[in-house]
């Protein structure tokens, strides 16, 4: 069921009370790609990557996608956020093994007034041909709550960098705070 549907929610406790809130489709740029390689500890003991892992990666794909924008998971902190992830899930479709490197794609696919979603799509370099084969794939739902654990809305600034391209590695990170961030993006004026 959708939220705000009549009916059994699927969402936790106060998602259903905020209408569906997407502001425009998510430019094509809300996309990040990580590589990682896999590591002894990462798997069982016939040296295939354990199925936990995966969400590993996916949480992995999820800061750097955020990192890369300038926002990182202090910056949330400092503004009184955090983003328990409330649902997940995660499609396996082929193994990975000890020492492979995988590319983790995470793509920001909904932004709401209380909570997000992100995408992920795990790849391995398919040898000689230059593709890459899907080894796995899924999704994480994250709700916007403050220190109390209360539900919050997701700050507009933030919003703002979400929808935002990666910043290039040239650019110096910003110091504090997302409203600095996005004066350094031209989207508030400065004082000089």
């Amino acid at each position: 069921m959708q939220p705000g549907s009549s009916g059994a929610c699927e969402y936790p406790r106060g998602l259903c009370n905020f209408p569906r809130l997407l502001k425009g489709d998510l430019p094509t740029h809300c996309v990040s790609r990580h590589t990682v390689r896999v590591r002894f500890g990462e798997t069982d003991l016939m040296g295939i990557v354990h199925h936990g892992t995966y969400i590993s990666y996916f949480e992995v794909g999820r800061v750097e996608y955020m990192r890369r924008r300038g926002l990182d998971y202090h910056s949330w902190t400092q503004l009184g956020i955090h983003l328990p992830v409330v649902e997940v899930h995660v499609r396996y479709r082929r193994t990975a093994r000890f020492d492979e490197l995988l590319c983790i794609e995470t793509r920001l696919a909904d932004l709401q007034r209380v909570q997000m979603r992100f995408d992920y799509r795990l790849l391995r370099p398919e040898l000689g041909d230059g593709g890459e084969e899907l080894v796995a794939e899924g999704y994480t739902t994250l709700a916007c709550v403050g220190h109390d654990h209360v539900i919050r809305r997701v700050p507009q600034d933030a919003e703002a960098i979400l929808r935002g391209p990666e910043l290039t590695e040239a650019r110096p990170e910003p110091e504090v705070g997302l409203s600095d961030r996005r004066a350094y993006e031209g989207v508030v004026p400065t004082s000089s």
